[in-house]
């Protein structure tokens, strides 16, 4: 009978130590680890590194999970980054065409307007398999004479306003799927095409 009650004492004094201690272990293994792809932080970090950044509102720190990060969106299943969004950043420079922009395949939504961006377009960008959504407006340090009427992504919403597109637009659309097009103030050469007119 002595024996019973000593274990019992035993249990309840232990025990709570080695459930707080196995929750310690549960909490401080989970907070440690990264849904973000490792080579999708790396094109991340890679990416904004030329820049000259103004006035940085972004904490990036490599060995953190990107998908934390300010202005970082990832698929809640995958992990992928699918949304950059980096408006009014006060981002500096120019994208270069091996930029590791380009390397972020699962992208769908990507914001780069209102900053100081410089150089050319880059077309690249438009073909991304998933990219959706571009908003270059408002950087108005950016120029393209290409022609904007070759690219694969499906984008459904475009905006280039003040870019310095010194071109003409195309007689049909690169893809069907456009719904939003914005080039106000873009310099635009010759005549409005009529399938602008069916987009908002």
């Amino acid at each position: 009978m002595c024996s019973l009650i000593l274990l019992c004492f035993f249990l309840l004094c232990v025990s709570p130590n080695l459930v707080l201690l196995t929750s310690s272990s549960i909490l401080h293994n989970s907070s440690s680890l990264h849904l973000c792809h490792e080579h999708e932080s790396s094109a991340l970090l890679n990416f904004v590194k030329p820049f000259t950044i103004i006035d940085d509102p972004y904490v990036w720190k490599e060995g953190t999970d990107c998908c934390e990060w300010e202005g970082i969106t990832c698929h809640s299943l995958n992990h992928h980054v699918i949304s950059l969004d980096l408006s009014f950043s006060g981002i500096k420079g120019t994208i270069e065409s091996n930029s590791s922009l380009f390397l972020l395949r699962h992208l769908e939504y990507l914001d780069l307007s209102s900053n100081a961006l410089q150089g050319p377009l880059p077309m690249k960008i438009l073909n991304l398999p998933h990219l959706k959504h571009l908003d270059f407006g408002y950087n108005d340090g950016l120029f393209s004479d290409s022609p904007l009427s070759n690219w694969s992504s499906p984008l459904e919403f475009l905006a280039l306003s003040k870019v310095n597109l010194s071109t003409s637009l195309p007689s049909s659309p690169a893809q069907q799927h456009l719904r939003e097009l914005d080039l106000s103030y873009c310099s635009i050469h010759g005549s409005i095409p009529t399938w602008v007119w069916n987009t908002s």
